[in-house]
C-alpha cells in the first residue's frame, strides 16, 4: 500500500486572503498556504519544519520597505531562494445585497487605507483600521452589516463570500509588493535565462570615505547594484548596516573581485546566498500568470484566526583602460560610478605615501591586480 506524499507548505503572515496569501498562490501554486500571526511565527514555521518555505514581504512601491523584515532576516537562519511580485489591487468588499451607496465605513490595515484615499473621499466613506486586511474581510462577513465594507484582495472576497462593490480602487496603478521566498537550506544552482541576483548585508569600517571605497569594486568590475539601503542597528545612530542586491552569482569572477574589495572596508559582511533569477526574468514569468480572481483558497486552516546577466568567467576588468605599472598615472573612475559617487570623490591615484594594501589598490588599478609597486596608495580629492 503506497503512502501519499504530503503536500509541501509555505507560511505567510496574516489571515487567509491576505496579499501574502495571494503571493503564495501565484509563486507556489502547488504549495499549501499556512497562515501565521506574526513575521516571527512565519519564520519559525520553516525553522521548525511545519512549513517548507516562507513568503515574506520586503517592500512596496507605495508604502516603502517593511522595516521588521530587515531586522529579522539577518538572524532568521533562513536562506533566500526566490522572490515574488504581487500587484496590489484593492477592492471594496461587502456582504451580498449591499450597494455602494449603503457603505459608510471601510475596514482594512492601516497601510492600505491611505492607498485608496481618493475613492473613499469621493464616496464619503470613512476608513477604519483593522489588524489585517483579510481580517477586515472576515469581520465584515461576520457582522452582516450593509453599511460596512472591507478593503482587501479578490482572494479575500472569494474566501469570505463577499461581493466586490468596486474593484481596483487604489490611487497608484503601479502599486506592487515584493516578497522574498525563504527556505531552510540554500539553493546555489544557477537558474533563469537572465542570470542571478544576490543579496548581502555589510557594515563599513569607521574610516573616511569607507562607503565610497567599498562600493568602488562594484563599479570597476561591472557589477550592477539594484538596491542599497541603510538602517540603524544596536540602538546606535553611528552603527549603520547596509542591505544590498546585485545582479550576479558569488562564483562569478567579477562579483568575487567586488566582494574582496568590499570585505576589506567592512567590519561585517554576510552574503545571503545567490537567491533567485534576475528581476527581468521573474517579472516576465509572473506577467504570464493571470491575476488569481476566483482562485479557490487552499489554506491549512480556512477562516482560522491568524492576526496579525550570468558573467561566469567574464572578467569585466578587461574593459577598463590600461594602467601603467609604475603607479604614476591617475585612474579616472568617473565614467564607472553613479552620480552619488561622482560627487564624493573624483579620482584615485597611487602616490606612495602610505603602506600599500593590495585590496585597496585594486580599486585604483582594476586591470592589473598587484601592479602597484610603489610603497603606497591613497584617495585623491
Amino acid at each position: 500500500m503506497s503512502t501519499a506524499i504530503p503536500q509541501p507548505k509555505i507560511s505567510f503572515q496574516g489571515e487567509p486572503g491576505a496579499y501574502s496569501h495571494q503571493a503564495c498562490h501565484e509563486a507556489r501554486p502547488d504549495f499549501e498556504a499556512l497562515p501565521c500571526p506574526t513575521f516571527e511565527a512565519t519564520i519559525e514555521a520553516v525553522r521548525s519544519g511545519r512549513a517548507d518555505l516562507a513568503m515574506l514581504p520586503v517592500e512596496n512601491t507605495t508604502y516603502g520597505r517593511v522595516a521588521d523584515i530587515h531586522r529579522l532576516l539577518p538572524e532568521s537562519g533562513l536562506h533566500i531562494v526566490d522572490e515574488a511580485f504581487v500587484r496590489v489591487h484593492i477592492n471594496l468588499l461587502a456582504v451580498p445585497g449591499a450597494a455602494l451607496a449603503d457603505i459608510r465605513e471601510a475596514w482594512s490595515h492601516l497601510v492600505l487605507i491611505p492607498q485608496c484615499a481618493t475613492f473613499l473621499r469621493a464616496h464619503g466613506i470613512t476608513g477604519r483600521v483593522s489588524t489585517d486586511n483579510a481580517r477586515a474581510a472576515r469581520d465584515v462577513a461576520d457582522w452582516s452589516d450593509v453599511t460596512k465594507a472591507a478593503l482587501a484582495s479578490d482572494l479575500a472576497g472569494e474566501i469570505y463570500g463577499l461581493t466586490p462593490l468596486a474593484r481596483h480602487i487604489e490611487d497608484e496603478d503601479t502599486n506592487t509588493t515584493r516578497f522574498l521566498i525563504m527556505a531552510r537550506t540554500p539553493d546555489q544552482t544557477r537558474r533563469g535565462d537572465h542570470g542571478m541576483m544576490t543579496t548581502f548585508v555589510f557594515r563599513v569600517r569607521n574610516l573616511p570615505a569607507a562607503l565610497y571605497k567599498a562600493m568602488g569594486g562594484f563599479a570597476t568590475n561591472g557589477v550592477n547594484m539594484t538596491k542599497l539601503e541603510s538602517y540603524m542597528v544596536d540602538g546606535s545612530f553611528t552603527a549603520t548596516q547596509f542591505y544590498a542586491d546585485i545582479e550576479g552569482h558569488p562564483e562569478d569572477r567579477n562579483v568575487q573581485l567586488a566582494f574582496e574589495e568590499l570585505d576589506y572596508f567592512c567590519s561585517k559582511f554576510e552574503i545571503w546566498e545567490p537567491t533567485r533569477p534576475t528581476r527581468a526574468a521573474t517579472r516576465a514569468q509572473q506577467a504570464q500568470r493571470p491575476i488569481p480572481v476566483g482562485i479557490r483558497a487552499r489554506c491549512v486552516c480556512e477562516k482560522t484566526s491568524a492576526l496579525g546577466e550570468d558573467t561566469s568567467g567574464d572578467d569585466r576588468r578587461g574593459a577598463m583602460p590600461p594602467v601603467k605599472p609604475d603607479c604614476s598615472e591617475q585612474v579616472a573612475l568617473l565614467d564607472m560610478c553613479s552620480e552619488a559617487l561622482r560627487s564624493a570623490v573624483s579620482l584615485r591615484r597611487c602616490r606612495g605615501a602610505a603602506p600599500c594594501r593590495g585590496r585597496s589598490v585594486r580599486a585604483a588599478h582594476p586591470v592589473v591586480p598587484g601592479a602597484c609597486r610603489g610603497p603606497g596608495a591613497e584617495a585623491a580629492g
